[in-house]
């Protein structure tokens, strides 16, 4: 973005000797070195399909994307983001392939915006059911204050806040609409019908929006939703900011069963190959909606099961489960207790970045507590915990008088597996590595066209050896001094003549932890078609 989107034009000239302010609205800029960034895929109420949005607090997000819905568990799972603590969060919408946004004609008697040059129809912002049955009310005087035609409008959409527009011209009303309104846009719809503005009078006119499809939640059997979300995940993948990924609505989006874990798998691949991000996956709902715990744990460990079955543990590293779902106030509830079965994923990623933010990225996010949560889904036997916590999902409990915690902290990978790879299952261990990753990719992606000379690998290990001092001091590494918790190399030994030759530079860095876990090493490799290349080990 340029500087002058950013800063508000000055004056001229000043119209008086003095000081002149000006001001302008903040704007929090993208920060690919963030790592308390989350980002959440799936089917809102309404708002942009397919297009990523950064939202900063719940009325932020209702704003592009409406409120709580009974049929969908995103936007709960956002409610849960920023409850915890969570500050920035990408959104992305999906909707099946053809899905339409709902419609109207300009009321007739009502003066077109347009006119007489175009008839006039009545769009929502953005697609789906959620506007049919909006109605918009035009209220029509012949004579305003300013001795013109004027009109006010009110748009009343179900589960919306009403809005208003006026009194205003006619021809002024498609440009306020489109400034201000969430919920309708005025859009020229062909020639006007002959007459219509001298048949224009007086009064009150109505139109009620239909035709828009499909309703939030509504389950698609084509197959196109899926391939929406397949899309939506890559997406995530490619944005540069977000660090904590989910999928928080695959039950009750429509998805089915046969694709819940292919999209789940599609995650867990994205995040490993990407390096610098984590999957927060949730256990399908079905287990919630038992009463018995114990079937519910077989369950749950089932699915953890055959995920270790699909997964190496590169990729199972790359991921994290947490259960039992969990119990949250439900204001559309129609009957008592005003509850809420839903996935823990979003709750969780607000108090890992809660957590990142206060402490650090290398903050395990464990024995902390979670804010808008009355209860779990289930309560759990001591045996059923130890199976839950040997299949890799971190358990989430409610001791008596502390509430609802989030008792683990460790990646996907089992504990019968975690033998020989180290503490790389972890969650603070992998966090730490996606920290050094984004680190070393802000350092290098600056010099990826430079020739390979002295001064380039000086300026390499002086950036990151930097990098590596502020985690230092921050508490993040082991270590009394900076030579026992770090080293940077960009020798001729990592870079032989041989190399050379291929236009390649390797810089090497290893880090040792401030927990007990063995060294983590990374090595970038610039060159080769011109790329930024990061490999663990």
């Amino acid at each position: 973005m340029s500087a002058s989107a950013l800063e508000p034009p000055l004056p001229a000239e000043p119209l008086l000797p003095g000081l002149t302010a000006t001001a302008a609205a903040a704007v929090d800029p993208v920060q690919p070195l963030r790592t308390d960034v989350a980002c959440f895929a799936g089917r809102t109420r309404r708002g942009p399909v397919a297009t990523p949005v950064r939202v900063t607090d719940w009325a932020a997000y209702t704003a592009a994307f409406g409120g709580l819905d009974a049929a969908l568990d995103l936007p709960y799972a956002v409610r849960g983001f920023f409850a915890n603590g969570g500050t920035a969060l990408w959104v992305l919408r999906t909707e099946p392939a053809g899905t339409t946004a709902a419609t109207a004609a300009w009321p007739a008697g009502a003066p077109s915006p347009f006119a007489p040059a175009a008839g006039c129809r009545i769009d929502a912002v953005s697609p789906g059911g959620w506007a049919d049955g909006t109605r918009v009310t035009v209220r029509h005087r012949l004579t305003g204050s300013a001795g013109h035609p004027q009109v006010l409008v009110r748009v009343d959409a179900p589960g919306e806040s009403p809005e208003s527009f006026g009194w205003l011209r006619p021809t002024e009303l498609p440009d306020a609409v489109a400034a201000v309104s969430r919920l309708i846009r005025l859009i020229p719809d062909g020639p006007a019908p002959t007459g219509r503005a001298p048949g224009a009078h007086a009064g009150t006119h109505t139109a009620t929006l239909g035709g828009g499809t499909p309703a939030p939640g509504s389950p698609d059997d084509t197959g196109t939703l899926a391939d929406a979300y397949a899309d939506a995940v890559r997406a995530m993948v490619e944005l540069p900011e977000p660090a904590l990924l989910s999928l928080p609505d695959l039950d009750r989006g429509g998805v089915g069963k046969t694709h819940r874990d292919e999209l789940a798998d599609l995650l867990i691949e994205g995040c490993a190959d990407a390096l610098d991000r984590l999957a927060l996956l949730d256990p399908p709902l079905t287990g919630a909606r038992t009463s018995d715990p114990a079937a519910a744990t077989r369950q749950v460990t089932g699915w953890m099961e055959a995920l270790r079955r699909r997964h190496d543990i590169p990729r199972l590293q790359a991921c994290a489960v947490h259960w039992p779902p969990l119990r949250v106030p439900d204001p559309l509830a129609t009957a008592l207790p005003a509850l809420r079965t839903v996935p823990a994923s979003g709750h969780v990623a607000g108090v890992a970045a809660r957590l990142d933010r206060e402490r650090g990225v290398f903050a395990t996010p464990a024995n902390a507590s979670l804010e808008d949560v009355v209860d779990l889904a289930h309560v759990l036997r001591s045996d059923q915990e130890v199976s839950v916590y040997g299949s890799g999902a971190n358990l989430l409990r409610c001791p008596p008088g502390r509430g609802p915690l989030v008792w683990g902290g460790r990646t996907a990978v089992p504990q019968s597996q975690a033998q020989g790879v180290g503490d790389g299952w972890f969650i603070a261990h992998r966090r730490l590595v996606h920290r050094l990753v984004r680190a070393a990719r802000e350092v290098a992606g600056p010099l990826l066209f430079e020739p390979d000379t002295p001064g380039l690998r000086l300026l390499l290990v002086q950036g990151l050896t930097e990098v590596l001092l502020g985690l230092f001091e921050a508490g993040a590494l082991a270590g009394d001094r900076p030579a026992e918790a770090f080293r940077v190399r960009c020798d001729e030994g990592l870079n032989p003549p041989e190399r050379a030759a291929l236009g390649q530079v390797v810089c090497q860095v290893e880090v040792a932890p401030a927990a007990p876990m063995e060294f983590i090493a990374i090595r970038l490799l610039m060159g080769g078609r011109d790329r930024l290349e990061v490999v663990e080990g």
